[in-house]
């Protein structure tokens, strides 16, 4: 049983590559420069609006919230753990 197995030529393989990647001198294409631009942009002017800050300050808040709570939990769950006896690491195994 014999098959034809194609063979693909190294100057197909370049030109297929230019193809997907018409840059590829290290040039970035001029849409993909502009994209880039005007999302900066918009990202600079978000950073520096009303909008970001209240953003960060309730970021803050809300893991400050979550730090005390846990802590609380983490201390009540230890007392609540403690005093109920049922606590395996303080049992020794009978012989």
């Amino acid at each position: 049983m014999e098959q034809e197995v194609p063979v693909i030529h190294s100057a197909a393989k370049d030109s297929a590559e230019k193809q997907l990647n018409p840059a590829g001198d290290g040039r970035i294409p001029e849409q993909i420069r502009e994209i880039s631009d005007s999302l900066s942009d918009a990202f600079a002017r978000f950073r520096q609006s009303d909008s970001y800050d209240s953003m960060i300050d309730i970021a803050e808040q809300s893991r400050t919230y979550i730090r005390k709570k846990t802590a609380a939990g983490n201390a009540l769950f230890a007392r609540s753990r403690s005093t109920s006896g049922n606590d395996v690491r303080e049992k020794k195994a009978e012989p």
